[in-house]
């Protein structure tokens, strides 16, 4: 039987976005180098949850596509796939959602 090991991201609640970025970024590394394949996010995890007592002014659609990219890279150099809980603008709005990144993943 082929073993398949997928890491779940379990990591403290980011100071702000760019923070978030950073933490996935070496989460990502992390995992790979624990042997995962997969490295899943919690919710919204970039550019961070808006939760008391941690609130946090919205990010922009460039700031976004840049940290996607970010991840992606390091997904990419890593040889692993990451699913990132994220917020992706739709339609001019922010929205939740969760975004594929891995050595064969191109995204939009």
């Amino acid at each position: 039987m082929t073993r398949l090991r997928i890491a779940l991201a379990n990591l403290e609640i980011p100071e702000d976005p760019e923070d978030s970025v950073v933490r996935a970024e070496r989460a990502v590394r992390a995992a790979a180098a624990a042997d995962a394949r997969i490295v899943c996010f919690p919710e919204a995890y970039v550019p961070g949850y808006p939760w008391p007592p941690q609130s946090r002014k919205a990010v922009s659609a460039n700031f976004l596509e840049a940290a996607h990219e970010r991840i992606a890279q390091a997904a990419r150099e890593s040889h692993i796939y990451v699913v990132l809980g994220t917020e992706r603008y739709v339609s001019d709005k922010p929205r939740l959602t969760s975004v594929p990144h891995g050595p064969q993943i191109r995204t939009p």
